[in-house]
């Protein structure tokens, strides 16, 4: 079964996507330094967003797939750690 869904909510180009390992939610990373959480169950609706994560460009992310954690990394050569709620 195929599902397809498009966005738009990152006003720059997306860095990286992963899935959280529910399989409920995409969270993605720009370098329009946000990170965005998208609800798949509501045809990919954003529904957290942390605006400015990073000083600059955020490069990457990952999510733990045993712990409510999010890592991401900046190109000001910064990873952050986020609890997610």
């Amino acid at each position: 079964m195929e599902h397809r869904f498009e966005t738009s909510g990152h006003l720059n180009w997306v860095r990286s996507v992963v899935f959280h390992p529910g399989g409920r939610f995409i969270i993605s990373a720009s370098d329009d330094k946000s990170i965005r959480v998208w609800d798949l169950s509501k045809k990919g609706e954003e529904v957290r967003k942390l605006e400015a994560a990073h000083d600059l460009f955020v490069s990457s992310i990952d999510v733990a797939n045993n712990l409510p954690m999010l890592c991401s990394g900046g190109v000001e050569k910064i990873v952050k750690v986020w609890e997610m709620k």
